[in-house]
C-alpha cells in the first residue's frame, strides 16, 4: 500500500503554493480535497475526489485509494495549523504519510497588515462557543494581536458586535477578506462599523489591542 501526503495548498491562489507542494501535486495520481481548492488542480489523467462532506469521510477516501496510486490530500493553509491535517495524522501512523507545508491564511493577513505574528494569540472558532471565546478575550495575559478563524456563525460582524460588550474591547478589528485571490480585502474597522457590515465567507479576524 503506498504512502500519501498532506498537502498545504496555501491561502487559496495557486501562486502562493510552495515548490514542494507543486510537485507533490504535479506528481500525484490521485487528489483529495474541498472542490474549492482541488479544481484548481485538475489535470487529464488524475482521478479527484472531493472532500466537501463529513472530515470521517476523508480518511477512508484515502484508504479506498492507496493501492490505485499515489494519493494527494489538499487542505488550506498550512496542515499543522488548525486544518484537516490534524484529524489525518491521527488516524494514520506517522510513518504512513509525509506532511508538507503551507503558507497559512494568518501568515499572509499579517504580511497584509504589516505586523508581526509573534505578537498574536491565535485561535479558531470553528466549533468553539461564545463561552470559550470570552474566556480568551478576558485573559490576564492577552497579547496585542487576536486572530479568529471565523465560521458561519461566528462571522466577522457577530465577532466585531460581540467584543463591543466586553471589558476591555479591541481599538481596532482587521478582516482579511479572500486573501490571495484577485478580489482580495483587507481592512480595518472600528468593532462597531465592523458590527454591521456582510463580509465574505472566506474572511478571518484580527482584533489588535
Amino acid at each position: 500500500m503506498n504512502n500519501f501526503f498532506i498537502v498545504g495548498a496555501g491561502p487559496g491562489d495557486p501562486s502562493f503554493l510552495l515548490p514542494r507542494a507543486l510537485t507533490v501535486i504535479s506528481t500525484a495520481d490521485i487528489l483529495i480535497g474541498p472542490s474549492r481548492i482541488v479544481e484548481q488542480y485538475a489535470e487529464k489523467g488524475k482521478e479527484i475526489l472531493y472532500s466537501d462532506g463529513r472530515i470521517s469521510d476523508v480518511a477512508d477516501m484515502v484508504r479506498s485509494s492507496r493501492d490505485r496510486g499515489t494519493v494527494a490530500v489538499l487542505v488550506a493553509g498550512d496542515p499543522c495549523w488548525y486544518s484537516l491535517g490534524k484529524s489525518l495524522m491521527k488516524s494514520f501512523s506517522s510513518g504512513e504519510y509525509e506532511v508538507v507545508p503551507g503558507l497559512s491564511s494568518m501568515q499572509l493577513a499579517f504580511c497584509r497588515i504589516g505586523a508581526s505574528w509573534s505578537d498574536a494569540e491565535l485561535m479558531s472558532l470553528h466549533g468553539r462557543t461564545a463561552v470559550e471565546f470570552d474566556e480568551v478575550l478576558s485573559s490576564e495575559h492577552l497579547k496585542p494581536y487576536l486572530v479568529c478563524l471565523t465560521d458561519a456563525r461566528f462571522s466577522p460582524s457577530w465577532i466585531a458586535g460581540h467584543v463591543l460588550d466586553t471589558l476591555n474591547p479591541p481599538k481596532r478589528i482587521w478582516v482579511a477578506e479572500r486573501l490571495s485571490y484577485p478580489d482580495e480585502r483587507v481592512k480595518a474597522y472600528e468593532p462597531a462599523v465592523a458590527a454591521s457590515i456582510t463580509f465574505d465567507p472566506l474572511s478571518l479576524v484580527v482584533l489588535e489591542w
